[in-house]
């Protein structure tokens, strides 16, 4: 019932997408950093971040449609 109520008026969710492969690719190049430059701190809130706001899109898209 939420999802209805969040996404009554347009139901259209197909800009989650693009939206979330950017911001897959911005994780996967800071995996890539973190591969070359070693562990790094400050970037795990930042990736952790950038997974779940992937999964938050995909998943509120696949919910809708």
């Amino acid at each position: 019932e939420f999802r209805r109520v969040l996404f009554r008026s347009t139901e259209q969710t197909q800009w989650f997408l693009p939206v979330a492969i950017l911001m897959a690719i911005v994780a996967f190049g800071r995996l890539v950093g973190l591969a070359v430059d070693g562990m790094s701190k400050p970037v795990l809130p930042a990736l952790v971040v950038e997974f779940v706001i992937t999964g938050v899109l995909v998943g509120a898209h696949m919910s809708v449609t």
